[in-house]
């Protein structure tokens, strides 16, 4: 039998142990971090066989965590949470009072509750769910407010806005005399009470508040300082033949709660989970606190035989004459044809907002939105 020599290479521990200590042999003042050397070298060469040597069990491992975190809901990127939302009840407090609604509303609540009136739907449950099933579902504009016909006891006409009272007892429409509403003032600034920025990247600022004013004996609100130009541009209109129609002023904190919590609950009811509803839902509902109607200077619009808050109003006459002179009185088209990167919200011609004079007259004349009028001159 032939024997063989067996030669045994030394590790690279061995290696590493033997190199650090031939070095504090020659410079023992460095014996003690030859000590922590020789730790650490040993350390790592085992931690390193030991991955090496279990390398197949390790990556079956990762793969089942991998699979588990891909699959489950709360691994999606989580959204901007810095609103009011609430789960179980939703409740805000109120220029009339404190109110409360239940965020389980039955179908007639929810009828009784929107301004306006849309076909009854079958909501599909399960995986049933079909682009069909899709394209019935409710549209909303870029406020939350359901688009289709509004129903009648939700619209505030000319003579309601021209009578209605204010709370001085006064019916003079005539605009009061301000800084933001002189023509010819091109003074801006960011803290413009009028100019304030909001969306879905701006939302309303906590502390923000104001006070507000009847539009019509039926309680319909807006910030009072706009009654008067409001007035005067119904006013204007009716003088030109045209009638302008106010369908949804103000709206609370707690009512756009509620319009965004049901479509979180209506896309829960398709299978969705929790974040993929909420993430479906800030695409239809704006997200409570970002919407225009929640500080009472947005209005929607429509006219007598045209009562759709669709892109058709922006042919007819009012839609037209809005367009064309609502700068005059301070109110702008919010919302532009043209301008949907901008803003993150489609056409609306009925959507109006009052800036003030000054900066509706630089928004028509340049035909700028309200971001891009930020942009330029308040950034």
């Amino acid at each position: 039998m032939n024997n063989k020599n067996v030669s045994f290479e030394p590790t690279f521990r061995e290696k590493a142990v033997r190199r650090i200590g031939k070095f504090v042999k020659k410079n023992r003042k460095f014996y003690f971090f030859g000590v922590i050397a020789v730790a650490v070298v040993v350390f790592v060469t085992a931690l390193g066989s030991a991955l090496y040597d279990n390398r197949k069990r390790l990556l079956s491992i990762a793969c089942v965590l991998l699979f588990f975190v891909s699959s489950s809901s709360f691994s999606y990127p989580v959204l901007p949470m810095d609103v009011s939302f609430v789960s179980d009840s939703i409740r805000s407090e109120d220029v009339a009072g404190t109110t409360y609604v239940s965020a389980e509303v039955d179908a007639k609540d929810v009828a009784d509750l929107e301004t306006i009136s849309i076909d009854d739907q079958t909501v599909p449950t399960g995986s049933s769910y079909t682009k069909e099933d899709a394209d019935k579902d409710p549209v909303y504009d870029g406020n939350g407010e359901l688009l289709g016909e509004v129903l009648e006891s939700d619209q505030i006409s000319i003579s309601e806005i021209l009578n209605t009272e204010d709370e001085t007892g006064s019916k003079d429409i005539e605009q009061e005399d301000n800084d933001d509403s002189v023509a010819g003032n091109t003074q801006f600034s960011a803290d413009d009470w009028n100019l304030m920025l909001v969306n879905k990247q701006h939302p309303i600022p906590d502390n923000y508040t104001f006070a507000t004013a009847q539009i019509s004996s039926g309680g319909k609100l807006c910030d009072e300082r706009i009654l008067s130009p409001l007035r005067q541009m119904v006013a204007a209109a009716a003088s030109d033949g045209v009638s302008l129609v106010v369908c949804s002023p103000y709206r609370s904190n707690n009512r756009q709660e509620m319009l965004f919590a049901r479509k979180v609950d209506y896309y829960l009811e398709q299978g969705y989970d929790y974040m993929q509803s909420y993430t479906l839902a800030s695409q239809a509902v704006t997200i409570p606190g970002s919407s225009e109607h929640e500080i009472g200077l947005a209005l929607d619009i429509i006219t007598d035989g045209y009562s759709s808050l669709d892109e058709g109003f922006g042919d007819t006459p009012a839609g037209k004459w809005l367009a064309q002179n609502s700068y005059k009185y301070g109110f702008v088209v919010r919302y532009l044809k043209g301008k949907e990167e901008i803003t993150g919200i489609e056409y609306e011609p009925w959507h109006i907002r009052y800036v003030g004079v000054s900066a509706a007259t630089v928004m028509y004349e340049e035909g700028i939105c309200l971001e891009e009028f930020w942009d330029e001159y308040l950034y």
